[in-house]
This record gives C-alpha cells, sequence and structure tokens, in this order.
C-alpha cells in the first residue's frame, strides 16, 4: 500500500510565529488566507491548529463542512502527536531514588 509524505508537527508557541509572513499555503483557506494550520517550515502546528478550531467555532456556519472535517482531522492528529511526545518525554527522564 502506497503512503504520501508523513505530516510532521511542531508546537512553536503562537508568540513565535509570524501569522502575517506565513505563505497562503499554510492555510486551510489559501485565497484569503484563513485558518492557519501549519507554521513557516511546514509542520502542522497544534497551538495554530488549536487557535484556528476556535476561530472556527466562534463563527459558526461560515465555513464548510469539509473545512471543518479537515481542521478537525489536522487538530485531532496534531494532539494525538502532542500526548505521544509528552509520554515519551516522561519515559526518557531519569528515575530518581533521592
Amino acid at each position: 500500500m502506497a503512503t504520501g509524505p508523513r505530516a510532521t508537527y511542531s508546537a512553536t508557541p503562537l508568540d513565535e510565529i509570524d501569522v502575517g509572513g506565513l505563505s497562503a499555503s499554510r492555510f486551510l483557506l489559501r485565497e484569503t488566507r484563513l485558518l492557519p494550520y501549519r507554521d513557516a517550515e511546514g509542520h502542522v502546528n497544534l497551538h495554530l491548529c488549536r487557535q484556528s478550531w476556535a476561530q472556527l467555532g466562534a463563527s459558526a456556519g461560515s465555513y464548510t463542512r469539509s473545512v471543518e472535517e479537515k481542521l478537525w482531522r489536522w487538530l485531532r492528529h496534531a494532539e494525538r502527536w502532542w500526548a505521544r511526545s509528552q509520554q515519551l518525554l516522561t519515559l526518557a527522564r531519569p528515575v530518581c531514588d533521592g
């Protein structure tokens, strides 16, 4: 079974991302540059997805169902990536016997 390129993820904080400087391809709605979900490096960014999801919820009915579903999928994948990353960090920490 052939698969396409795997997505990469990031958790770069929003205050470190220049949303205005992102290329149009980093937005779900490229033409209008709405709903950013990827950072400048092209990684699906957890915080951009969360922010866009909140934005989508605040303007219910303004977006098509396919846009909502696509953003939900990216957010869900980013959240799972983040949870796995945190688990791995916890497992990698040395245990102190005090």
